[in-house]
C-alpha cells in the first residue's frame, strides 16, 4: 500500500509524502477521550502576531510541542465562500479533463484539481488546471468556470494567502535560524537569507480534493472499508508547513443540485503526538476553519540549524486519514490544502547542497518508477539520508556540476597529462568550478587557475540612466491599442493580436535586456516544459570583443531575431543556438536607452515550426538582464521581479463565437487568479 499511495501523490502532482510511519493496519480504538482540540487563533491574532510579544510566545511554545493549530477567519464571508466552492469542485470533477483519480487501498478514489501559488500574502494565486479541449468548451463553461463559482474560488484562495501570509511572516519572525538559509543554485544567484525569503521565492503547491467513498459493488474480502480503516497512513509532509480547510460532504441532490452537508461527518483525521500516542482531531468545537500544520522540512532547515537547544526545536506532525463509512452514493468528502515547499532553485540541506530541490523531488519520481519508495529521497524525510549523498566519485570520473561526470576521449588524467594539463572542472570561460555548484561545467584538460566569475561582471548588460526612465507605463501604453495586454510581472508586459489568423505579439520589458524570448511550453519536458520548446528569442549583441576567441562554446550571434528549438536535454543555448526556422512575416528586437521590445508576427500560425493551438496555448517566456551571454540565464528572480514564468493566450480572436459577453477563455481564468508563472529556461 505505501508504494502505491506514494506513487499516487508524486505522479499526479500532489508531492506531499515525507516520512511514512507504519503503524496497524486500522486507528480502532480511539474514543471521545483521545480527542485532541488544537490551540485556535483568530485571524486578526494571527495579524497582531507580528507586533504582539505575548501571541509570539505563545505561537512558538505551540509549535515546539505540538506543531499545529487552527485559524478562526473573521472573514464574514469565509465560510459562505468555502460552501460555494467546494459545491463547485464536487460539480465540476466529472467535467474538467485535468482532473487527476488516485486510488487508496481502502476502496476509496480522490479526484483533484490542481494549482500553486507563488510567494506569501497578497500575491494572486495561479488558475486551477481544469484543462481543455475542443469538446469541453461547453460543459467547461457550464459546470467549472460560471461567474459565482470563480468570483468565489478567486476569493476564497485570496483569504487562505492572506491568512497564510501573516503566519509565514510571524513564523520567520520568531523561528531563530542561520543566514542566508538556503543557498541559490547559480553561482551569481541570490541566497534565501530567512525564512520569509525562502516562502516569498517558492512556489507553494494547491490542490482540492474530492474523495469518494467506495461504492459497494467495489467492495471485496480484501477491499472492505470499515470503522478506523486508513485511507491515507500516518505520514509527515514533505513541506515547510501545510495549510488546509477541514473536508466538508458535498450532496448530489435529487434536482442535480451540489449542496455541501455539515452536519454529517466528513473525516477521522489523526495525528501522532510528541510522546508517540495517536489522538483524533476536533477541528469544529473549537472553529478551526483553517488547520496549519508543520512538515518534515522544519527538522532539517530549522532544527539542524540549532541542535544544541531543543527548546527552539519545531515539531514536524505525522497524520493520517480515515474516510467515514457514512456516505451515500450521491455523497463525496471535499478538502482543500496549500503546501509550503522549499523553492526549487534552493540547495537542499538534506543533501548537503550537492542538489536542489527540485532535482530531489525528480530523484524521488524517477526512484517510485524504477521500484523503490522513493521515501528517502524526499525533501522532508529528515529521518533517512540519500544514499548518493556522498561525493565520492567511481573511477573514471569526476565531480563537477554537482555530479559525478565521466571523463572524455579528450579530457581524462591520462589524456591531459601527456600535455602537461590538468584535468579540472572548467567553465566555458576556462574558469576553475567549485564542483559542488551549479552551472554549465565540464571536465576539461588545463593548466588554469581563475577562479570562476560570473557572467554579469564578464560581459554586463548595458546599463540604463534611471532617473531619466520613469515612465514604462506610458511606453507600454503607446503600443497596446488593438491588443490583448497580460502583465507578466512588475517590469514585463505581454501585448498579443491576431491579424488574419496570425500572432502579433509583443514582449516589453523595463530596463535593458541581454536577450528575451517568447514560445510554446513543450508539455512534459524537463523544467517545466522548457526543453524541446519552440520559441522566439531576441538577442541583443551589440559587442563582439566581449566573447574571448578561446571560448569556442560562447560565441558572438549579433542583434537579432531567430526562431530556435530548446534542445530536449540540454538547456545551454550552446546546445541549440543554430536557427532551425527562418518563418516569421515579421520580427524585431528593440533596445532602446530605456526599455526592451521584442515583436514577431507568425506565418502559417507557428513558432519554429510548431503550429498554434485552436483553443488554448500555454507559452514559456524569459527575459534576461544580467549578461549578454547567452550560456548565461540567471536565477528565476531579480530581487523580487519575476524574470521568467508562462502565460495562457487564446489561439483564436479576442472574442470566440461562443461568448456573448466578450470574455474570452483566458478572462474566465483571470477571474480564478493572475498569470500564471513556472520556471522556463533555467
Amino acid at each position: 500500500m505505501r508504494k502505491s499511495m506514494v506513487l499516487a501523490a508524486l505522479m499526479f502532482g500532489t508531492a506531499v509524502t515525507g516520512n511514512i510511519h507504519l503503524e496497524s493496519e486500522t486507528y480502532q480504538g480511539l474514543g471521545e477521550d483521545d480527542l485532541f482540540h488544537p490551540r485556535v487563533f483568530s485571524s486578526a491574532e494571527l495579524k497582531e502576531g507580528l507586533h504582539d510579544e505575548s501571541i509570539q510566545n505563545e505561537l512558538k511554545e505551540i509549535l515546539h510541542a505540538d506543531g499545529i493549530l487552527g485559524v478562526n477567519v473573521t472573514f464574514r464571508d469565509f465560510i459562505d465562500l468555502k460552501k460555494k466552492v467546494f459545491e463547485g469542485i464536487a460539480r465540476c470533477k466529472d467535467f474538467a479533463p485535468a482532473v487527476r483519480i488516485s486510488a487508496f487501498a481502502d476502496g476509496s478514489e480522490r479526484h483533484t484539481l490542481a494549482s500553486y501559488t507563488e510567494g506569501i500574502g497578497d500575491m494572486e494565486p495561479f488558475p486551477i488546471e481544469f484543462g481543455f479541449s475542443d469538446s469541453a468548451l461547453d460543459r467547461l463553461k457550464q459546470h467549472c468556470e460560471d461567474k459565482d463559482f470563480t468570483r468565489a474560488l478567486k476569493s476564497f484562495r485570496e483569504r487562505v494567502s492572506e491568512i497564510t501570509g501573516d503566519f509565514s511572516r510571524v513564523l520567520s519572525k520568531i523561528l531563530r535560524t542561520k543566514e542566508p538559509m538556503l543557498k541559490h543554485r547559480e553561482k551569481d544567484g541570490e541566497d534565501f537569507a530567512k525564512l520569509k525569503d525562502v516562502l516569498e521565492r517558492s512556489r507553494h503547491l494547491e490542490h482540492f480534493h474530492n474523495y469518494l467513498h467506495p461504492r459497494p459493488n467495489n467492495l471485496s474480502e480484501n477491499n472492505v472499508s470499515s470503522y478506523g480503516a486508513k485511507t491515507i497512513d500516518m505520514h509527515a509532509d514533505q513541506g515547510i508547513f501545510i495549510a488546509f480547510t477541514p473536508g466538508l460532504v458535498v450532496e448530489r441532490d435529487q434536482s442535480g443540485k451540489y449542496v455541501t452537508k455539515p452536519n454529517v461527518r466528513a473525516e477521522d483525521f489523526y495525528i501522532e503526538k510528541a510522546d508517540s500516542s495517536l489522538a483524533k482531531c476536533d477541528f469544529t468545537q473549537s472553529k478551526a476553519e483553517i488547520v496549519i500544520m508543520l512538515g518534515d522540512a522544519v527538522e532539517h532547515l530549522i532544527n539542524r540549524d540549532i541542535p544544541d537547544d531543543s527548546s527552539e526545536h519545531v515539531r514536524s506532525v505525522p497524520h493520517g486519514m480515515s474516510m467515514p463509512i457514512n456516505l451515500n452514493p450521491e455523497q463525496s468528502r471535499v478538502w482543500y490544502g496549500r503546501m509550503f515547499l522549499p523553492p526549487e532553485d534552493a540547495l537542499s540541506k538534506l543533501n548537503d547542497e550537492v542538489m536542489t530541490y527540485g532535482d530531489v523531488r525528480k530523484q524521488q519520481i524517477e526512484a517510485i518508477k524504477n521500484g523503490s519508495d522513493g521515501i528517502g529521497l524526499g525533501v522532508g524525510c529528515s529521518r533517512r539520508q540519500l544514499a548518493s549523498d556522498a561525493t565520492d566519485c567511481a573511477e573514471n570520473t569526476i565531480y563537477c556540476w554537482s555530479r559525478c561526470m565521466d571523463y572524455t576521449n579528450t579530457a581524462s588524467p591520462d589524456i591531459c597529462a601527456a600535455d602537461n594539463l590538468e584535468l579540472k572542472c572548467v567553465s566555458q570561460q576556462d574558469q576553475i568550478a567549485d564542483g559542488s555548484k551549479h552551472g554549465d561545467y565540464n571536465p576539461i584538460c588545463t593548466n588554469s587557475t581563475e577562479p570562476v566569475v560570473p557572467d554579469s561582471v564578464i560581459a554586463p548588460v548595458p546599463q540604463r540612466d534611471e532617473a531619466a526612465c520613469t515612465d514604462y507605463a506610458s511606453y507600454v501604453a503607446g503600443m497596446e491599442k488593438g491588443y490583448i495586454k497580460e502583465i507578466l510581472s512588475n517590469k514585463t508586459t505581454l501585448l498579443y493580436r491576431y491579424i488574419a489568423d496570425e500572432l502579433d505579439a509583443k514582449l516589453i520589458y523595463d530596463g535593458k535586456v541581454g536577450w528575451m524570448s517568447l514560445g510554446i511550453e513543450n508539455p512534459g519536458g524537463h523544467h517545466n516544459g522548457m526543453n524541446g520548446a519552440h520559441i522566439v528569442m531576441g538577442i541583443y549583441d551589440p559587442d563582439p570583443n566581449v566573447y574571448d576567441p578561446s571560448w569556442d562554446l560562447q560565441t558572438f550571434k549579433g542583434t537579432g531575431v531567430g526562431e530556435y528549438i530548446i534542445d530536449p536535454s540540454n538547456s545551454a543555448f550552446r546546445h541549440w543556438q543554430t536557427e532551425t526556422h527562418n518563418d516569421l512575416a515579421e520580427k524585431k528586437i528593440d533596445i532602446s536607452e530605456c526599455y526592451s521590445t521584442l515583436s514577431f508576427i507568425t506565418t502559417g500560425r507557428t513558432i519554429a515550426g510548431k503550429p498554434l493551438v485552436f483553443a488554448n496555448n500555454t507559452m514559456i517566456w524569459a527575459v534576461h538582464t544580467t549578461s549578454l551571454l547567452k550560456g548565461s540565464h540567471g536565477s528565476t528572480r531579480g530581487g523580487a521581479e519575476k524574470k521568467r514564468g508562462f502565460v495562457r493566450i487564446t489561439g483564436t480572436s479576442p472574442t470566440p463565437p461562443w461568448s456573448s459577453s466578450g470574455i474570452t477563455l483566458t478572462g474566465l481564468l483571470g477571474l480564478i487568479s493572475a498569470t500564471a508563472v513556472s520556471y522556463v529556461l533555467v
